[in-house]
């Protein structure tokens, strides 16, 4: 027989009881209160035969009591239990009585059910023979004061445990269960464990509060499950699960969560659900839908080396710390899109599990990051392959204006998301992100290296202001014309050789020509001027047009940009 995994309630359960992760909550002390209106399950006859020769009153599990109740029960439904489900019980290790044992079973146990049912309820039973196992177990709207355990048991058909309380635990590992579980509407107070147990039928636990562990290890789901608008105060654990039907998690809130290395075959959705604490889906296999759209994470979650073999959606999803895909498999089309990431990248300090990592993905199918907001530092995507399309929103507000990630990171992933914009010929968003690259790279080595990605930054924005470069050459003509004039009207000596006529015109028209020496106008119109230049006005002239060339390449590359010339 199976060894006790639930321990002592107050030294395992207890110290996970109320545990709430709202933002205005806090850990509380006082015990749920039991609601009015469930009868106590020594009035069920189903509770009382899985417990003939005692219940587990103590905090800890009587485990040779235990194997007494399991090994009648098992005798008494031998022959309620299908040979697939039979074969799968002694994969699990349970000794499976022959159908045989039914009928030496039965008298047996009619004649102790009528003695305790007798003795727990003070009155008779009134059926006349033991209930009917084809009509499923009805267990639903009961208070169990005891710790409910089914470990080892073969439960044949359905088990409806509809909106009952149980003040301890429910111990159901290794268990085989041949039909669906209702569990809706249930209050546990301390843990719920059904490890390595098998479930031939659905499985519902809708509108239920756990508030101690729930433990779903090695578990076998063959049909659907629905943990919907459930409550789990504790931590879930789902590691190495196998879900064989659709998986619903909708509307509900977890502390921690678990699913390391599970499976789900068909269509999952945890849309809507609030993670308190951890969440943990590293190499999960997803092969049908997924959908964590509208999600709040309020620790890291790590989908590290998951697989995700259909579409995939995490929309307007909120990630407060850290999420990691590093090495993720998506071989369809995944949506990021209005999602929120705070957490923060810097890989040279502690705060490595806080990171935004998608390094080493591989997305096969297009993903979009439209309107995702990074809010204080940018993903990691080295060795990332995308595909040919994918989609990064190129506005100020989706970006952090500073970050505590290290420079260099910060770099490499502007340049990686503007090398995939400009291969799918979208220059302005790309541009959006050559912009911030250049402001990263103005910030790495020394001085004299930083130096002219900032000149590049304060003349022209990098390429994409039309105004800054106007402005300097505004100021330089400006500048210039202000010098030539005061020689030309000879306000200041040494003065001209001769009178000039509309001097302060000769000047402008002087500062300009420097300014663009291409269009020749200064050898055609004021050639005798030139001539008659001193020689400071000569220097000034020649650093004129010297400074106007990076200022006009810098407007040419604004204007190219602009208007998407090639």
């Amino acid at each position: 027989m199976a060894q006790n995994t639930l321990g002592p309630a107050p030294a395992r359960w207890l110290g996970w009881l109320h545990r709430d992760f709202d933002d205005e909550s806090r850990l509380m002390t006082d015990a749920p209160e039991t609601p009015e209106g469930l009868r106590p399950a020594n009035e069920n006859p189903w509770y009382v035969l899985m417990t003939l020769y005692g219940e587990q009153e103590g905090e800890e599990v009587d485990w040779e009591l235990h194997e007494k109740n399991s090994k009648l029960w098992n005798r008494l439904v031998s022959n309620s239990i299908g040979e697939a489900v039979r074969e799968k019980a002694r994969e699990l290790g349970l000794s499976v009585p022959s159908r045989e044992e039914f009928h030496t079973a039965r008298p047996e146990a009619w004649k102790l059910f009528r003695e305790v049912y007798r003795t727990r309820n003070e009155c008779n039973w009134q059926g006349r023979a033991l209930p009917q196992f084809r009509t499923g177990l009805a267990m639903g709207e009961l208070h169990f004061e005891n710790t409910l355990v089914m470990q080892g048991m073969m439960i044949p058909h359905s088990i409806l445990l509809d909106g009952s309380f149980f003040d301890k635990g429910v111990v159901a590992a290794s268990t085989v269960f041949d039909g669906g579980v209702s569990f809706d509407n249930v209050e546990a107070v301390a843990g719920v464990d059904v490890n390595k147990s098998y479930f031939s039928g659905s499985f519902s636990a809708q509108n239920s509060t756990f508030h101690g562990l729930l433990e779903f290890r090695e578990t076998e789901c063959c049909n659907d499950v629905d943990f919907s608008k459930v409550l789990v105060k504790g931590d879930l654990f789902a590691t190495h699960a196998n879900f064989g039907g659709i998986a619903k998690f909708e509307d509900s809130k977890f502390s921690r969560v678990y699913f390391q290395r599970a499976k789900f075959q068909g269509d999952v959705s945890f849309a809507k659900v609030v993670f308190g604490g951890e969440a943990k889906f590293q190499v999960v296999e997803f092969s049908g839908s997924l959908d964590f759209q509208l999600c709040h994470f309020k620790s890291n979650a790590c989908f590290q080396g998951g697989v995700f073999n259909s579409i995939a959606g995490f929309r307007s999803t909120q990630f407060d710390d850290g999420a990691w895909f590093t090495t993720g498999l998506f071989h369809k089309r995944v949506d990021f899109g209005e999602a929120k990431f705070y957490g923060i990248t810097d890989v040279s300090k502690t705060n490595v599990t806080r990171a935004i990592r998608f390094d080493g993905c591989d997305f096969q199918a297009p993903v979009s990051f439209d309107h995702a907001t990074f809010s204080s530092s940018y993903p990691q995507l080295n060795g990332t392959s995308f595909p040919d399309n994918v989609t990064f929103s190129a506005n100020d507000q989706h970006w952090p204006k500073h970050t505590p990630q290290d420079t260099a990171g910060s770099k490499e992933a502007c340049a990686t998301i503007r090398h995939l914009l400009t291969q799918q010929g979208l220059p302005e968003d790309a541009h959006f992100f050559f912009r911030r690259e250049m402001r990263f790279a103005s910030q790495i080595g020394s001085f004299w290296q930083r130096l002219p990605y900032r000149l590049f930054g304060w003349l022209s924005d990098f390429g994409y202001s039309i105004q800054r470069p106007l402005v300097w050459l505004l100021c330089l003509w400006a500048f210039g014309g202000a010098a030539f004039w005061g020689y030309l009207a000879s306000c200041r000596v040494p003065t001209p050789p001769g009178v000039v006529e509309r001097p302060m015109g000769t000047a402008m028209a002087l500062s300009f020509s420097n300014l663009f020496p291409l269009f020749g106008f200064g050898r055609v119109f004021l050639s005798e001027v030139l001539a008659g230049l001193p020689r400071w006005a000569q220097v000034l002239s020649g650093a004129q047009t010297v400074l106007s060339l990076p200022l006009l390449f810098f407007l040419g590359l604004a204007l190219r940009q602009r208007f998407r010339l090639r």
